[in-house]
């Protein structure tokens, strides 16, 4: 998979301009998609309209549950759509029983990078840890935050109460407030095992523990056959 060259000013969205789905994220080295966005019936509806409000979209892996208004997902933060299995979030029960037994809960850096997969832009994908400027290995956090105060909807076309996380929208990108960028990966060489042959990459991006756990958007040009 060829990585796409990294600087450019702008970023490609998993999602479209009205904020549909329109990208899978990637693919994990186990085949299954992986795909963080939420689709129908998991949005806010307008009460009057029944229509769906895109602008407010369920978080996935911040609504499990069985039930209205829940999303049923297993201990690998996965389910079946029409798409077929696929990941929300934090792969847990895989990574345990796959990868690493104690990789998802421990705070000891791995030796080495741990990839998990490949985003559809062609850059690897990490699990937590990744190696600091300095190239220590190290667990790497998110620069997005919950939003202070309440949002700003009636509760009729548009939710209100305070911003919980509920919504990917109660979440705002601050920059440099932790490792990675908006994307939730960060501009750094890394070389990884690849069917045998050592690659260097010049990006990479990270499944963290906390939102968005996994990016909503891509820093290279995604292949469109993640469509």
């Amino acid at each position: 998979m060829d990585a796409t060259p990294v600087m450019q000013c702008q970023k490609t969205s998993i999602l479209s301009p009205t904020n549909r789905p329109r990208f899978f994220f990637g693919v994990a080295i186990n085949g299954v998609l992986i795909a963080p966005a939420p689709a129908t019936p998991f949005i806010f509806e307008d009460q009057n309209t029944g229509e769906f409000n895109w602008d407010w979209v369920f978080e996935p892996t911040n609504n499990q549950g069985a039930g209205p208004d829940l999303v049923g997902l297993d201990c690998a933060s996965a389910h079946t759509g029409p798409q077929g299995y696929h990941y929300h979030g934090n792969m847990f029960q895989w990574i345990e029983e796959n990868i690493q037994p104690g990789l998802t809960t421990d705070s000891i850096p791995p030796a080495g990078p741990v990839h998990v997969g490949w985003a559809a832009d062609g850059f690897p994908i990490l699990y937590r840890f990744g190696p600091d400027s300095s190239g220590t290995m190290k667990l790497l956090e998110p620069s997005w935050q919950l939003k202070y105060g309440n949002r700003p909807g009636d509760g009729i076309s548009a939710p209100c109460g305070s911003y919980n996380g509920k919504y990917t929208n109660d979440y705002r990108y601050i920059p440099c407030s932790g490792d990675l960028d908006e994307c939730n990966g960060v501009e750094r060489d890394i070389t990884i095992d690849v069917n045998g042959v050592n690659e260097t990459f010049s990006y990479f991006y990270v499944i963290t523990d906390a939102f968005p756990q996994i990016s909503r958007c891509f820093t290279g040009t995604p292949n469109q056959s993640f469509r």
